[in-house]
This record gives C-alpha cells, sequence and structure tokens, in this order.
C-alpha cells in the first residue's frame, strides 16, 4: 500500500484523485482572517436558524401541523449546520456533501429559500431577523461556490501536472531502452 505522495510521485492518477477527498475549507486555502470569517459566520447563521426556529415554535398560535414543522426543522437544519462547523463524526459519515463546497453551498440556498420571509411580512421584528439570517446564509452560499470553482481548478491543475509528468516518464524510459 503506498500513502498517497508516494502515489503523486509514481504519477497513478486513479488513487491521487482520492487526494482531493477533502473539504477546502480550511485554513490553508482561503487563509486564516477568511476562514475564520466564514466559520464565525455559520456559527451565527447555525445558531440563528436554531433560534428562528425555537422563536416560531412557541410564537404559534392556532395550532397547524405547518407551524409544528417547519420551526422543528428550522431547528434541526440549524443544529445541523452548527455541528458541520465543529467537524462531528456523524455529519461526515451521514451527511458528507456538508463536507464539500458545493454542498455546503446548496445547502445554504436550500435553508435561505425556506427562511426567507415574503417582501410585505419584512416590517414584523422575527421576519427582519428571518431575512438577516437568509442574507448570511446566501452570503455564505456564495463563499461555498467561490471556494468551489477554486477546487476544480485545482483539480484540474492537478491533473494536467500528472499527465505532463506520466509523459515526461514514459518518454524517458524509452530513451532508455
Amino acid at each position: 500500500y503506498m500513502g498517497w505522495y508516494q502515489r503523486r510521485v509514481h504519477g497513478d492518477t486513479k488513487h491521487n484523485l482520492k487526494a482531493f477527498d477533502h473539504n477546502l475549507m480550511n485554513e490553508e486555502t482561503f487563509g486564516k482572517g477568511c476562514y475564520r470569517f466564514i466559520r464565525l459566520f455559520n456559527l451565527i447563521s447555525g445558531s440563528g436558524l436554531a433560534g428562528v426556529g425555537v422563536l416560531q415554535f412557541f410564537a404559534g398560535g392556532a395550532f397547524n401541523l405547518l407551524h409544528f414543522f417547519v420551526p422543528f426543522y428550522f431547528i434541526l437544519f440549524g443544529l445541523l449546520i452548527l455541528s458541520a462547523e465543529f467537524d462531528f463524526e456523524f455529519v461526515e459519515l451521514y451527511f458528507s456533501f456538508l463536507k464539500y463546497p458545493l454542498g455546503r453551498a446548496i445547502f445554504n440556498i436550500y435553508m435561505a429559500s425556506l427562511i426567507s420571509p415574503k417582501i410585505s411580512e419584512i416590517m414584523e421584528p422575527i421576519n427582519l431577523i428571518e431575512a438577516i439570517i437568509g442574507a448570511t446564509l446566501l452570503g455564505i452560499a456564495f463563499i461555498y461556490l467561490i471556494a468551489t470553482c477554486i477546487e476544480v481548478s485545482l483539480l484540474l491543475h492537478f491533473l494536467r501536472v500528472n499527465r505532463r509528468a506520466r509523459r515526461r516518464n514514459k518518454a524517458k524510459s524509452y530513451l532508455a531502452y
């Protein structure tokens, strides 16, 4: 069994792709400041989403199944965002799409579309909070989409470099005979 670095040296492209099977949302890719910024806003939006779910659950009014399930899912998905930020093992196991920037971007766009109120209802205090959290989720989703573009460009560059190295090695082996 060869490690990923040894495979990189030997030019094994199929196994080298597994070296990119990790989350690029870390300090090495974006720098310490940007990573902390994204993490802070993810923590704020996740806890805000759970908080809005609790407020909606107890602010109820007449009992309606929709008023019961939607706040429950806000709480659940808010806790899921928080869990993804703290790298809990069950998130990587059962919600593996949250490991990657594209998965997080799509999830944040979905949650922003659920929490964003109608424009006509935005002047109520809880709806204003929902609009702010929805805008935050959309902003984070935009950053994740940029990270996805960076990841794809890095992967394509890696494949090009690897292909050139294999061609050079093949040419050297022909010259050796």
